[in-house]
């Protein structure tokens, strides 16, 4: 439970903590939106598209390896490192 004091200076009400929480959650909206809800989506796709790329090329390179060896024998050598 809160108390009225901590220390030597009055507690703010829980009314102004949740206020001033509110209003920052407001400014980082506010610098967000003259940005434009669509050019967001279309950054975040981009980045999306950028990582799955990333993960693709990554997958392959793991598969062109494993071939050669087997994959029981991939499996086997890493599952030891886990």
């Amino acid at each position: 439970m809160r108390g009225h004091f901590a220390g030597d200076r009055p507690l703010p009400p829980d009314e102004v903590i949740f206020n001033q929480s509110l209003c920052i959650t407001c400014s980082v909206f506010q610098q967000a939106l003259p940005m434009g809800l669509h050019q967001m989506f279309q950054q975040a796709q981009s980045a999306l598209h950028q990582v799955f790329q990333l993960l693709s090329i990554l997958l392959h390179q793991m598969f062109q390896q494993a071939l050669p060896m087997g994959f029981h024998q991939m499996f086997q050598q890493h599952s030891a490192v886990l």
